[in-house]
């Protein structure tokens, strides 16, 4: 074999609608298991040197990963051979009863559309042949992926993201109950990940609405209470936790500061507050009443806690948050549409 390396190593690759909070949702996750992890980004592909093996793990949890899995090999050369690749591999990861198939992926340009379908069919062909499995397009027992890098090109087998569909299925419009000021699934997910909610959490949403983030809340096992003054937001939110199997919920109906939570019982706080045309709120109003329940917060979450505030641009939620004397962990900004950009703040207590 040329210079080839084998790596005890994984990789995800992240979906494209913003990879600074995939990085972020990653950079959490990843800590959680081990915090001597390395990562490092290559536009939407992170490379991760760690013990165990976090796979399954960021695929149940990350709304934003594509998909993810074990690195077997790395050609440093960038060539357009497949001896870096050794038949033990191929015939470790793939029995002859197994189906399989090979597809590639470029992070240096178009230019490289020649060498990844040289390489896919070299792969395919090779594979078929050391292992006896057959091809299989469409319901593959075992996905491998060529991944070129300006630093050379990178073997993996690789699982695809079940999640992200069923958050699709989650999205406010097809929800039974549904008001346009409900945050959509995949960014209510990423920041109960970036707010460190686990199973068994205590968790609340002062703002709760429609329950869009509570929903996202109970499917990490973790116990929700949603605030709300608005009754019909409150029972619209019932309506849809009722379709979440096994959710623990609270829900009331009151001013977002009135928290039924003893003091400094929360593990979390994940809200996306009222601000604009869509909610039943205006402007100046939901400004005092976001500063008012963030004065209250340090009495509410525990020593250790996490709370992700996400609100629009023009509304400067951190702002607030450092007058008030609190350290942001991470500030990224979510652009919805042309009109508006939301503000994502984590807040560690």
């Amino acid at each position: 074999m040329s210079g080839a390396l084998r790596l005890v190593g994984y990789f995800v690759f992240a979906s494209g609608e913003n990879i600074e909070l995939a990085k972020a949702e990653l950079d959490l996750l990843i800590r959680v298991l081990d915090e001597n992890a390395i990562v490092s980004w290559t536009g939407p592909l992170a490379l991760i040197e760690m013990d165990s093996d976090p796979t399954t793990f960021l695929l149940d949890r990350a709304a934003m990963i594509k998909e993810a899995g074990i690195i077997l090999a790395k050609d440093p050369s960038s060539g357009r051979t497949l001896d870096w690749i050794s038949d033990d591999i191929l015939m470790n990861r793939i029995g002859p009863q197994s189906s399989f198939c090979v597809r590639s992926k470029s992070l240096t340009g178009n230019r490289e559309v020649d060498v990844r379908d040289e390489l896919t069919v070299l792969l395919g062909t090779r594979t078929r042949r050391t292992t006896g499995a057959r091809v299989s397009l469409d319901n593959p027992d075992v996905k491998l992926v060529v991944i070129l890098t300006s630093s050379g090109t990178i073997l993996c087998e690789s699982r695809e993201s079940l999640l992200r569909k069923e958050l699709s299925l989650r999205e406010p419009g097809r929800k039974t109950f549904f008001h346009p000021s409900m945050m959509n699934s995949q960014l209510a997910r990423a920041m109960c990940n970036l707010a460190g909610v686990h199973p068994g959490s205590l968790v609340l949403d002062p703002f709760c609405g429609g329950g869009g983030i509570l929903c996202e809340v109970v499917a990490l096992g973790a116990k929700a209470v949603g605030i709300d003054l608005n009754w019909r937001l409150i029972m619209g939110a019932r309506i849809n936790l009722a379709a979440m199997p096994d959710s623990d919920t609270t829900l009331i109906q009151a001013d977002a500061s009135a928290s039924p939570v003893g003091r400094q019982r929360l593990d979390c706080i994940v809200t996306d507050p009222p601000y604009g045309r869509t909610s039943s709120t205006r402007g100046a109003r939901a400004v005092n009443l976001v500063r008012a329940f963030l004065e209250f917060v340090p009495d509410m979450i525990r020593i250790g806690g996490r709370m992700c505030i996400c609100g629009s641009s023009d509304m400067n939620v951190s702002e607030m948050v450092l007058e008030l004397g609190f350290e942001i962990a991470n500030r990224l900004e979510v652009r919805v549409h042309s009109g508006l950009t939301r503000e994502v703040s984590t807040v560690q207590f």
